[in-house]
């Protein structure tokens, strides 16, 4: 287990501590937390904070959608059935640099837990996606949501991409050396004994390795590619295996719902965070007291804009979502409900100036 003593892990207590005032205490109210305007901007501080003694930077980019899709890998005389589950709470993308041209991938299913290390196996839900990521059965992305209920799948469809069923075995047999998902433990209000003083609320653990480790190392790991970081290979616009075909498929469902042009109403809010000015980031103890006004922020939910006036170098740069520049986050329309999309952190690395 990783206690997680970094800058990054700090904001996210912070953010564990705000959710948990908040809201009810479902995952997905702890995930919103981090992805909202203000989440993302203290996230961006606190790892760029934490990359720069290695000599790295990174942008931020967040898209929050507020239903998942289902996946159905039930199979009833040749057609698709339940059991289904989401497919994930959280795609997390790292760009291999700001071509966003390739990067890594990871779906990570959010789920509230009273110990670090241990699943509620007592859920069915949980036990339907434990099913789904290890064994990697052949199933069907569906456009129904985590809200919805139905006996029969509708296939999800975007644009021209053909097809909508996928099967993920051809990334390993072995429950145990998997790298593109993750369980992310999120420690409840009444947590107990079973969560070790000290240790990071939030924790990714994938139970066939017995691996936990803060998600604040998993983001930063990601970032710096550091051996044995998690997340699957992918390249952009690649459809050569399921997963390339899947991921890419999300990334572009997510992106129309942020340029409005989806069919259907929208609850989508997009925030963009990035590192402008680091003149303050001399050695590792000045990184860990960055001010916040040297970022530049854009929210698209309710159109607020921060930015700091010595350092506008990025007004017309990459947000890391493809196809949309810094300029070029437009104000989202909401409704109850979404269609297409999976809440999806873009996460491009930069070289740290000098």
């Amino acid at each position: 287990m990783n206690f997680g003593l970094d800058l990054t892990d700090y904001v996210l207590e912070a953010l564990w501590g705000n959710a948990v005032v908040s809201y009810a205490g479902h995952e997905r109210d702890f995930l919103r937390e981090i992805h909202g305007f203000w989440g993302i901007n203290r996230l961006a501080w606190a790892i760029n904070s934490d990359l720069w003694p290695i000599g790295q930077l990174a942008s931020l980019s967040s898209v929050w959608i507020d239903h998942t899709p289902q996946c159905w890998y039930g199979n009833r005389g040749g057609k698709f059935s339940k059991p289904s589950c989401e497919l994930a709470d959280l795609l997390i993308i790292v760009w291999g640099d700001a071509s966003m041209q390739s990067g890594r991938a990871l779906l990570v299913q959010g789920k509230m837990a009273s110990a670090p290390d241990r699943l509620k196996m007592g859920s069915p839900s949980t036990k339907r996606e434990l099913t789904l990521l290890e064994q990697s059965p052949q199933f069907m992305l569906s456009n129904q949501t985590s809200v919805q209920s139905t006996k029969e799948p509708s296939p999800y469809v975007h644009g021209d991409v053909p097809g909508s069923t996928f099967c993920l075995a051809h990334l390993g047999s072995d429950p145990k050396a998997l790298k593109h998902c993750t369980f992310l433990q999120i420690k409840e209000r009444s947590a107990g004994k079973h969560w070790p003083i000290g240790a990071s609320s939030w924790q990714t653990h994938w139970p066939s390795a017995a691996n936990t480790r803060a998600y604040s190392r998993c983001l930063t790991e990601m970032v710096s590619g550091a051996h044995g970081c998690l997340g699957e290979p992918f390249t952009r616009g690649s459809r050569s295996s399921d997963w390339e075909r899947l991921v890419n498929l999300l990334i572009d469902t997510t992106v129309d719902m942020v340029r409005g042009t989806a069919k259907g109403p929208l609850q989508t809010t997009a925030s963009f965070a990035y590192g402008g000015s680091t003149n303050n980031c001399i050695g590792f103890a000045s990184a860990r007291s960055l001010p916040m006004s040297n970022f530049v922020f854009w929210n698209v939910a309710d159109v607020a804009f921060m930015k700091d006036i010595e350092s506008n170098e990025l007004s017309s740069g990459s947000t890391g979502i493809p196809g949309i520049p810094g300029d070029g986050l437009k104000n989202v329309p909401e409704s109850p409900e979404p269609r297409g999309g999976l809440p999806i952190l873009f996460i491009t690395p930069h070289k740290r100036p000098g």
